[in-house]
């Protein structure tokens, strides 16, 4: 198994990282999914994303071979530091 964050949760036999993260205004949330969307563009590597009111939920695989990659597990990390950086500046 990859050393995955203990946040991240591994689905359905390992095929799909998960996460959800929760946001306190919806201005962060806002930011977090700009971010989000035009890091997906720029490595053309996309995720099941889902808003609810203040959270969001992300569901990662590599839909080619589905299964979790290198590529997946780049995407969490990625994901884990835009969090990160829109809780200094949101």
């Amino acid at each position: 198994v990859k050393n995955v964050r203990k946040d991240w949760a591994l689905l359905d036999s390992p095929r799909i990282l998960s996460k959800v993260y929760e946001f306190e205004s919806r201005a962060a949330l806002t930011n977090f999914v700009g971010e989000l969307l035009a890091y997906e563009d720029q490595v053309n590597h996309h995720a099941d994303i889902c808003i609810s009111h203040q959270s969001v939920s992300i569901e990662i695989y590599t839909k080619k071979l589905n299964a979790v990659t290198e590529l997946d597990y780049e995407y969490a990390k990625t994901a884990d530091l835009i969090y990160q950086d829109v809780g200094y500046y949101s």
